[in-house]
C-alpha cells in the first residue's frame, strides 16, 4: 500500500484515517494471522465468497452466518456525513445511490444518478460540475443559483426535512459551532 499526505510539524504522533475496503478479506487476513499467531494451522489463503464467486463463476457453496451487523439508518449515516463532513461516508452514499439504481456502484455512475435525479425534480444541472461524492475534488462546482434552485426544488420533496436537520447549525453544531456566536443567527444559516 502506498499513503500520501503530509505529516503534521512537531508532532511524534498523529492519527490517520482510510477506507477498508474490503471489510470481508480484512477480517479474514486478521483471523488468519491471529490463528497462526496461535500455532493453529491453516491450509488455505484466506478469502471471501467474493472473490470466490470472481475467481470460479458460479461458486454456491452453503454459507453459515456467524454474526450479523446492522447498519445504522440512512438518516443516521447522513446526519453524521453533514454535521462532521464525513467524506468517506459521501462518496459511499453516492456509491450505494449508483449501485441501487444501476447495479454499478461507481462514482461515475453515482454522479449520472444524481443529474437524472436533480433533472427528474426539475433542476437545470447547468450550473452543476460533480465528479465525486465527497466534494474533495478541486472538479466539483457549483453556481449560487444551482444551489437555490436545488433547494428550492428540494424543500418540496417529503424527506427535505431530515434532509434539513442533517445540516450543521451556525453557533452550533458541526462545522459552524464556532462561527457566528451571539450574531443572533445561529438558527437561520445552516451550512
Amino acid at each position: 500500500s502506498i499513503l500520501k499526505g503530509t505529516v503534521p510539524k512537531g508532532r511524534a504522533e498523529f492519527g490517520v484515517k482510510g477506507s477498508m475496503p474490503d471489510p470481508s478479506l480484512f477480517f479474514a487476513s486478521s483471523f488468519n494471522d491471529y490463528l497462526v499467531s496461535s500455532n493453529i494451522s491453516i491450509t488455505n489463503t484466506p478469502t471471501t465468497v467474493r472473490i470466490l464467486k470472481l475467481n470460479n463463476g458460479d461458486y454456491n457453496n452453503p454459507t453459515k452466518v456467524i454474526n450479523t451487523f446492522y447498519s445504522p439508518s440512512l438518516e443516521s449515516i447522513i446526519y453524521h456525513t453533514n454535521i462532521k463532513s464525513v467524506n468517506i461516508f459521501a462518496e459511499s452514499i453516492l456509491k450505494a445511490i449508483a449501485y441501487q439504481k444501476s447495479g454499478k456502484g461507481t462514482t461515475l455512475e453515482g454522479v449520472k444518478q444524481i443529474n437524472l435525479f436533480l433533472k427528474s425534480i426539475g433542476v437545470n444541472t447547468n450550473g452543476l460540475q460533480m465528479v465525486d461524492g465527497c466534494g474533495l475534488s478541486v472538479q466539483n462546482q457549483v453556481t449560487p443559483k444551482f444551489l437555490t434552485d436545488f433547494l428550492k426544488a428540494y424543500s418540496k420533496d417529503n424527506n427535505f426535512e431530515v434532509f434539513y436537520n442533517t445540516l450543521p447549525v451556525a453557533g452550533e453544531s458541526g462545522s459552524l459551532k464556532n462561527m457566528f456566536k451571539g450574531d443572533g443567527v445561529n438558527d437561520k444559516i445552516r451550512e
